[in-house]
């Protein structure tokens, strides 16, 4: 192999979109292509680099400012570099020279954090995190299935994923408890766990085919470890000395091992042997936060075929390699005829009787079921990720769903046919109730996440926050478009059930007494009867809505985590997302219970359909609706014209105009004399015509010449930073934040070049705040740079949590890492609570109301990145409501936190305890020693942000 030497290309550049292409093309001139490589993805630099191995000179490959790029794989033969992204729920693609950027798979896609290619196949395979599954498609993202998908409860979330296509194998690890590396066919049969000791967080996975061994590292344990390929004989293959370095990705080969530490801004070469562990050797540098690797030697390629290689194996869609052979599938929508090898289309019946629908968050699937049958058929919906509450239009025949996890509200016929439109996502966080007014032409949703309630066209538009004062985690959502009203459950942290006009007027509390978290609403409008179900008492429970006069209809006595209830003439129909089945109760109060249909897995929001389908009365929205503008929202004795967000209604009660905006203002009038269009003209002459053409190219020449110096002059500022940057080093970890990464597509500006300046100690009145970081850990402080970071799939996960027989009273014994003691109740405390934002997770609520014994407080596993806003920051949440050393959630005044994109010491991670002792920034109290080195030059301090001093130590 031939050693760049033509052209020192500086290793701490990062080339914006215009300039890299560029960069690409010289960097490929003096070092060709045919030497060895790395290619690596950097989260923090938000790209990825082509790394040679001899001189270890990088590139920034130009793909653009990417923006969470996690695992990656490469095509040598088509010269494609696949990735993931994690915070974009992507799988992404491109030729290394920046051409060709396109989506592999979108639809369906949470937290994708690895990913690899069967070449043999043509398949690409990824993890998702997320949805707790690991997918398969071709490699172009047609005909993308789930292969292996989690149970109730989650025990595994897939990280790192390694295939062997030549055996059929594919390999992959899991960082919940207990963490274990597993294996199985890559068709997904045959699943097995290898190893499940030893372990605390496996990321990174290689296979040794020359040494027939697996290889994977440990980020949490700081090592690298092997076995064979049954897991057999682990071992210690690298652990440093007295060193957290937060391994990452792994490649082998060979005799040597490469991989990425987040401690480290290099990537790191590892004899396999254990004996040579002094031969290590650094390669490359100026990475910030390295994730996934590839290791590409041209010399080394071997050409692998299996029983998938030729033709696809026979199969339509996709052919999947196993030991012996190879078995075909068919994308999630379509069904594997009787021949073994073709797909069709799922055929969706057309009901003939009543009928159900339910959203299966689990199965990420909503399903038709035959009220009296119980047959029920997965409709062919799109790739759905996690459907919660449900409404349908018979006439239409749309499915409306709300997905929390990708913020969303969609619509697709019941049939599949057609594409998925996405009614609503701007502004969406959490939704978990949705209702058609189907004579009115709205839909209304409620939002836990924003505690609002909103309203807009059925297709989406003119959406507006219709009540959005007092209200706490929303949930439940019925309409009575006849009567003009809507009802909602409230399961905060005082539950209610309230009543309201469809326009947010009238506002009345109709049920508040001996309710704990109450979940799903129907109607019955014949008998003008309110149902709901509690999921914290296990209740079904109903209300007269002209008398008041409240009945108990069940209280179940095994756990019974309610979510949603439909009723029709004669049944009560409910689903439990613990309870794999789909329950009805007889409306008269008789306690028969009898399943409906089973082999669901975590069954959410219902609907009831009568076939046929009722004949919709009319109201006062139903002709020319209503004469508004915009939203014409249906309140009893008539209707009121309202307006989307940011826009109010005009004087006259129908139109809509912007904010702020007088309506009264008169036009002006130009004095200008009259101009002709060249349409209207003679045309102008040729000669004019080439003028004007001539001088647009020679002023679009200018502007590209400057822009081009600017990025040159740009590039050689950040190049001198740097290198000041590693002439001064300075050992603090809050430096690192992107707080000092003033323009993120243009590179950072060394802390070291631009130091801040130092200010005196931060004294928060009572709470004297160390914002230092020790040099040799002064008095027991907790030290910021041990602390592990948040990752953007699970922050908490890594912690160890307390074991179930510490005692309530027990305020003295946290977690390892300052945070409030998760699930941290005694066995016997635990009383189980509903759906609370972690889906797929059981959580728990304790017996009592929490006090100044934090103990006592319950966390759910914020491991669904897109149903917790600040999870990214930190954020586990404190009785669903109260988020962990960010803000409070809540609108209670005195509770109102600050927000982290405001705090000072968000850079340092920012979770507190009991509201005033920061991770890495602990409350000095009365009963701590002095400090070990009272001079203030011992210490570091953090970043300083020149806002108003947040107050952090209200309690609710």
């Amino acid at each position: 192999m031939n050693s760049c030497t033509a052209m020192e290309v500086k290793r701490s550049s990062r080339c914006a979109h215009f300039t890299g292409f560029l960069c690409f093309l010289l960097f490929q001139v003096s070092c060709g292509n045919s030497n060895s490589f790395i290619l690596v993805a950097d989260r923090l630099l938000k790209g990825i680099y082509q790394v040679d191995v001899t001189s270890g000179l990088n590139v920034s490959l130009p793909l653009g400012e990417l923006p969470d790029p996690s695992g990656l794989d490469y095509d040598h033969v088509t010269d494609l570099v696949y990735w993931s992204d994690v915070s974009e729920g992507k799988i992404m693609r491109a030729k290394r020279d920046g051409a060709n950027v396109e989506v592999v798979a979108e639809n369906g896609v949470i937290s994708p954090t690895d990913v690899a290619l069967d070449l043999a196949g043509g398949n690409i395979y990824w993890t998702d995190s997320g949805s707790y599954v690991i997918r398969v498609a071709r490699m172009d993202g047609e005909y993308s299935r789930v292969i292996v998908r989690e149970g109730e409860p989650i025990t595994a979330q897939p990280q790192g994923i390694a295939l062997d296509p030549e055996n059929g194998y594919m390999y992959w690890t899991s960082n919940l408890s207990p963490a274990k590396i597993e294996r199985a066919a890559m068709d997904g049969t045959g699943r097995e766990t290898l190893v499940n000791t030893g372990l605390k967080f496996p990321r990174g996975l290689a296979i040794d085919k020359q040494g027939q061994m697996l290889y994977w590292c440990d980020g949490d344990f700081h090592q690298i470890m092997r076995s064979d390929l049954q897991g057999n004989n682990p071992t210690v293959v690298f652990s440093p000395t007295n060193e957290q370095l937060y391994f990452f990705g792994i490649v082998v080969e060979d005799s040597y091992i490469y991989w990425t530490a987040w401690a480290l801004t290099h990537i790191t070469r590892t004899p396999k042997d254990p004996s040579a562990q002094g031969q290590i050797l650094p390669i490359g540098g100026g990475f910030r936060q390295m994730m996934d690797l590839h290791l590409h030697n041209p010399d080394a390629v071997a050409d692998i075929s299996n029983a998938c290689t030729t033709a696809n194996g026979g199969c339509s869609h996709l052919c999947l390699a196993r030991p012996g052979g190879r078995t075909c599938a068919c994308d999630d929508d379509w069904t594997l005829q009787q021949d073994g090898t073709t797909c069709q289309l799922r055929d969706v019946p057309t009901p003939t009787s009543d009928f159900l629908l339910v959203a299966d968050s689990q199965l990420n699937a909503i399903f038709q079921i035959n009220v009296t049958s119980g047959a029920k058929v997965n409709l062919p919906l799109g790739h759905l990720v996690h459907p919660v509450a449900l409404d349908y239009d018979p006439e239409t025949d749309y499915v409306y769903w709300a997905d929390p996890l990708h913020r969303k509200i969609s619509r697709v016929h019941r049939n599949g046919s057609g594409s998925v439109e996405d009614v609503a996502t701007d502004g969406v966080l959490s939704p978990l109730g949705l209702a058609l007014d189907l004579v009115g032409g709205n839909i209304y949703w409620t939002d836990s996440g924003r505690d609002v309630i909103s309203v807009a066209k059925l297709d989406g538009m003119f959406a507006k926050d219709l009540i959005s004062e007092q209200l706490d985690q929303p949930h439940g959502l019925v309409l009575d478009p006849q009567n003009g009203y809507m009802y909602w459950a409230d399961w905060g942290s005082q539950p209610k059930i309230e009543r309201a006009a469809m326009d947010g007027t009238g506002r009345v509390t109709l049920v508040y007494e001996n309710l704990q978290h109450p979940t799903g609403l129907a109607i019955d409008l014949t008998e003008q009867r309110l149902y709901w179900c509690d999921s914290g008492q296990y209740k079904i429970e109903s209300i007269d809505l002209s008398s008041g006069a409240r009945s108990l209809l069940k209280q179940r006595t095994e756990v019974t985590s309610f979510f949603d209830i439909a009723v029709d003439d004669s049944y009560v129909y409910w689903s439990a997302w613990n309870i794999p089945r789909i329950a009805r109760i007889v409306k008269d109060g008789l306690p028969r219970e009898e399943t409906v249909s089973e082999g669901f897995g975590s069954p959410k929001g219902m609907h009831v359909q009568k076939v046929p389908s009722v004949q919709r009365e009319t109201n006062a929205c139903t002709t020319g609706n209503g004469g508004c503008q915009q939203l014409c929202l249906v309140c009893p004795g008539g209707r009121t014209c309202a307006c989307q967000n940011g826009e109010t209604l005009a004087g006259d009660g129908l139109s809509c105009r912007l904010s702020g905006v007088s309506t009264t203002t008169q036009p002006i009038k130009s004095t200008l004399p009259y101009i002709t269009s060249p349409s209207q003209s003679d045309g102008l002459s040729l000669a004019i015509k080439v003028g004007i053409a001539v001088s647009g190219f020679a002023l679009f020449i200018v502007i590209t010449a400057a822009i081009g110096g600017f990025h040159c002059f740009k590039k050689w500022r950040q190049n001198r930073a740097a290198n000041r940057e590693n002439q001064y080093p300075v050992d603090n970890p809050a430096f690192d934040d992107e707080i000092y990464d003033v323009i993120q597509d243009e590179g950072f500006i060394s802390v070291a070049a631009f130091p801040p300046p130092v200010p005196p100690p931060l004294n928060r009145n009572e709470n004297d705040y160390i914002g230092v970081k020790g040099i040799n850990n002064p008095s027991g402080y907790e030290v910021p740079s041990t602390l592990k970071r948040a990752t953007p799939t699970d922050p908490i996960k890594n912690h160890n949590h307390k074991p179930a027989g510490d005692t309530p009273d027990d305020d003295d014994d946290h977690d390892d890492n300052e945070y409030l003691d998760l699930n941290g109740m005694a066995a016997k405390d635990r009383t189980p609570a509903p759906f609370a934002g972690s889906v797929k997770n059981c959580i728990y609520k304790p017996s009592r109301l929490p006090g100044d014994d934090d103990t006592g407080y319950d966390y759910t596993y914020p491991d669904r990145k897109t149903v917790d806003p600040y999870q990214r920051l930190g954020g586990s949440y404190q009785q669903h409501h109260e988020y962990q050393g960010l803000r409070n959630k809540g609108k209670t005044q005195g509770n109102d936190y600050t927000h982290p994109q405001t705090d000072p010491y968000h850079p340092l991670g920012g979770s507190y305890e009991r509201h005033s002792v920061y991770q890495g920034l602990r409350k000095k109290s009365e009963n701590d020693p002095p400090p070990k080195y009272t001079d203030l030059a011992h210490y570091f301090q953090p970043n300083v942000v020149d806002l108003p001093d947040p107050d952090y130590n209200h309690k609710l």
